[in-house]
């Protein structure tokens, strides 16, 4: 209800053998929540560690190996063209030879 003026209602005073009703605490200690978040922080970290960044890393590096296994064996492959044969469409074994000296 507003008074007469319009304003707001005064303030209502206590009795002295009113005391206020005691309050609920709202928040817990700041050190109990920090303490949580910091702990929660590291088990959500460990395992994005372990289930993301570990396999990640061992993928990335296999099909690194993988590529340059590959790059090594054309190149190797097209250094021992023997006798033209890569142009014929064939992969000579090294060591053999198609028309060794001597044959003909």
């Amino acid at each position: 209800p507003k008074t007469a003026a319009g304003g707001p209602p005064p303030q209502q005073k206590l009795q002295p053998s009113q005391t206020p009703p005691p309050q609920p605490e709202k928040n817990p200690p700041a050190e109990e929540d920090s303490a949580m978040v910091v702990f929660s922080g590291m088990v959500v970290s460990f395992f994005f560690h372990i289930f993301v960044v570990v396999p990640f890393g061992i993928l990335t590096t296999f099909i690194t190996f993988a590529a340059a296994i590959l790059l090594l064996a054309l190149v190797w492959l097209y250094l021992a063209d023997q006798h033209g044969v890569l142009s014929l469409g064939g992969i000579s074994p090294p060591g053999h030879l198609f028309n060794p000296p001597g044959l003909v």
